[in-house]
């Protein structure tokens, strides 16, 4: 008679879930990294505003419940044209880590001097990572 013990019970690890980024780590991944937006830029009324973003993260936790929290980042960009006030903008939702996107100049109100902003927006924290800066959009040149 040969004697086996019995097996042993050997627990299985339980996965410890990662919370998502905070901010400080999502805006670290966030940038416009090509285009013909920047600070400074001034364009023609013909011509198109095109942006490369690139957002490394997509999510970001809420502190009051970051495990279960994570919530998609969205991409804003807003125009407040400095001597009128007129505004307007647009938010494209949540995109693939390189997100381009063309608009044309013809769309604004005024030609003039804009001050433009892009961020992250997630709910409930708001607007993340802002970029600012200024673009001038001039006329077309004149033809004598």
């Amino acid at each position: 008679f040969t004697f086996t013990p019995a097996p042993t019970f050997t627990p299985r690890p339980i996965p410890t879930p990662t919370p998502p980024p905070n901010e400080a780590a999502v805006c670290a991944g966030f940038s416009l990294i090509g285009g013909n937006l920047y600070d400074g830029a001034v364009l023609t009324q013909g011509q198109v505003l095109s942006l490369l973003v690139d957002v490394a993260v997509r999510v970001i936790g809420v502190p009051d419940d970051a495990l279960a929290g994570a919530q998609p980042l969205a991409l804003r960009m807003t125009f407040v044209h400095r001597s009128s006030g007129a505004s307007f903008g647009f938010q494209l939702p949540p995109t693939p880590r390189y997100t381009a996107f063309e608009f044309p100049l013809s769309e604004f109100p005024v030609l003039g001097l804009y001050d433009w902003t892009l961020s992250l927006y997630a709910e409930p924290a708001g607007v993340l990572c802002p970029q600012t800066g200024a673009l001038f959009i001039r006329p077309y040149p004149r033809e004598d």
